[in-house]
């Protein structure tokens, strides 16, 4: 036999439970009613041949503009939506004739996108001059793919004359893993990569055999923004100030911060036009971190005809020639930290050589940016 209690219920409690379940139910309708919810969309790109046409196959060009409009602006494409993610076909060569606008290869990134490359390259042809990909106030993920034979023309505006492979600006995102951006060129700034005032990240990639024909930087230059190398290997590029690696030439541009880990920076060449250097250059307006780092067979070409210590005039860190530190007694290397690494290379060919042989840094333990790093003599 059951027994009812009659329990007394409080008015505000008995309002608090009638709320609650008018939320759960209208939960539940709203589930029911097939209202379909914001999601991020998947474009599979069907073809090697990159341009527009009404051909059903979904072309690289296509897809990106979808994923730019979250619609389908293409209609062999599905239509984009939030951070879109493009699949390229597994191991395949899309090669780009011509520039789709002005000296872009493909159509600039604006919005969030994920490049799943699966071993592809994108390259270009180089019957014209473009670089391969710019990214202005966008948010671009490339992972698994290459990046090659982007040429940007000797009569190209300042503007438009950086970034040979991908040009990163205004307030961008640029992520790079396991892929390699080679043989590209620019006539100024970062002939694999130029980042202006953006954030740039590369993680477990190869920057390689790029070219910066009059300007800085072969290999990645940045003015402005952040870039993060790490588990990576910069080498075989050549520049004027820093064939690897060149940020912070220009004073009038917020700070730039460098942070190098767990990487290479090997063989690229600096031309020394105003003083140069071979891996890192970093100017006035940058700051360097690097740690558990390999820096070596890096040299410049160039004229090596002024003083150590106006060499050293335009950076707070510079690797000179064969990765010695060349330093006057009395320089000071500012805003820079460093640990666990190893600069090697061969004789300088001067004959106070030994009093810089393998030049030293050292700095307190502070984990932070410290400012006068002092260099000294000895090995390391």
């Amino acid at each position: 036999m059951s027994i009812r209690r009659n329990v007394f219920v409080s008015p505000e409690r008995w309002v608090e439970r009638k709320v609650r379940r008018t939320l759960c139910a209208a939960s539940l309708l709203l589930a029911l009613s097939g209202v379909p919810r914001a999601h991020a969309a998947e474009l599979t790109v069907t073809t090697n041949v990159p341009g527009i046409a009404a051909d059903g196959q979904c072309s690289l060009i296509e897809a990106i503009q979808n994923a730019n409009a979250d619609s389908q602006v293409r209609a062999d494409c599905p239509a984009g939506s939030g951070s879109d993610t493009i699949h390229l076909p597994s191991n395949a060569t899309i090669t780009l004739t011509q520039a789709f606008a002005l000296f872009d290869g493909l159509p600039t990134i604006t919005s969030p996108i994920v490049i799943q490359g699966h071993g592809a390259t994108i390259t270009s042809s180089q019957a014209d001059y473009f670089r391969i990909l710019r990214v202005n106030n966008g948010d671009l993920t490339l992972n698994d793919s290459t990046i090659s034979r982007g040429v940007l023309p000797p009569s190209a505006s300042t503007g438009d004359a950086s970034g040979g492979g991908i040009l990163s600006e205004n307030n961008s995102t640029l992520r790079i893993s396991n892929s390699t951006i080679r043989d590209n060129s620019a006539r100024l700034s970062g002939g694999g990569i130029f980042s202006s005032e953006s954030t740039t990240i590369v993680d477990r990639s190869t920057i390689r055999h790029n070219l910066a024909a009059g300007g800085t930087s072969g290999g990645i230059g940045v003015e402005g923004g952040t870039l993060a190398v790490s588990n990576s290997t910069i080498s075989g590029n050549v520049g004027d100030h820093g064939g690897g690696i060149a940020v912070g030439l220009d004073n009038t541009t917020p700070v730039t911060t460098l942070t190098v880990s767990n990487s290479t920076i090997s063989n690229n060449s600096g031309l020394c036009v105003g003083g140069g250097a071979g891996g890192i250059f970093v100017g006035r307006g940058g700051t360097l971190t690097l740690s558990d780092s390999t820096v070596t067979g890096n040299e410049v070409t160039g004229p090596l005809n002024t003083p150590p210590r106006q060499q050293l005039r335009r950076g707070n860190f510079q690797i000179r020639g064969d990765d010695r530190l060349r330093d006057h007694p009395e320089s000071r290397l500012r805003e820079c930290a460093l640990s666990r690494h190893r600069f090697s290379g061969g004789p300088l060919g001067d004959p106070r050589s030994q009093q810089y042989r393998w030049g030293q840094l050292q700095r307190d333990r502070s984990r932070r940016v410290q400012r006068q790093c002092r260099l000294h003599a000895g090995r390391h």
